[in-house]
């Protein structure tokens, strides 16, 4: 696992909770980007779709820079392009977070989605799966989710919005995507499989109008 470290003043108390970090590409520009954290590469060339592994993060401020990759060795000439977009962040200890890369230029943003810490300490029900949903797709009205055989599990989740989890029984999934009350088909996902005991975040991308086309992504959560 990789780390960000933050010098901070000592001040004699104890070691604090670790913190951890990862990072997903969901800008629809599908541009391979390189990810900065106080002027230190911290992930590069993660590609459109890409969910990169968590990173053990040292409780500090970081000011997190997105670049296009391989945008030129800015180091030697001293003369830094542009980022995609930028921002600065507080990580607290005991945290643990999902930042994502959103939306098409000139409008790049970074989105942080809060996990929960040592998840599967707090699993009330590790029989079951677990399964939240976020939506990234940018053009999107608010929109729900359903198995394609099953009750609707959220309702109304709005872009750059994330649910709760819900259980549902290990097995294989079809998933249901579409605006929020409509009775049209709807977008169904490739098909899934969730296991017992395993924490999972469903993202939508994509654009409903344009290319590249709505599609998910399946990642395990608190594996770190």
């Amino acid at each position: 696992m990789s780390s960000l470290w933050c010098s901070k003043l000592s001040t004699g108390a104890g070691a604090t909770k670790p913190s951890y970090v990862r990072f997903l590409n969901a800008s629809p520009d599908k541009l391979p980007v390189d990810i900065y954290a106080n002027d230190k590469c911290v992930a590069g060339h993660v590609s459109y779709g890409e969910i990169t592994d968590y990173f053990s993060v040292t409780p500090c401020s970081y000011c997190v820079s997105v670049y296009p990759s391989h945008s030129g060795n800015w180091k030697e000439s001293g003369l830094p392009p542009p980022p995609l977009t930028e921002a600065c962040l507080t990580v607290t200890a005991g945290t643990v977070m999902t930042i994502a890369i959103i939306c098409t230029v000139p409008k790049t943003a970074i989105l942080v989605i809060p996990e929960i810490y040592r998840l599967y300490t707090r699993m009330r029900r590790p029989n079951l799966a677990a399964l939240r949903y976020v939506n990234l797709t940018q053009d999107s009205p608010a929109l729900e989710f359903s198995p394609v055989d099953g009750t609707r599990l959220f309702r109304s989740v709005c872009f750059s919005e994330h649910t709760r989890y819900a259980r549902l029984e290990p097995g294989n999934y079809l998933f249901r995507i579409r605006p929020a009350g409509s009775t049209q088909s709807g977008f169904i996902t490739s098909e899934y499989t969730l296991e017992r005991g395993v924490a999972y975040t469903l993202y939508s991308i994509g654009l409903t109008d344009g290319l590249p086309p709505l599609d998910t992504i399946l990642v395990e959560d608190g594996f770190y």
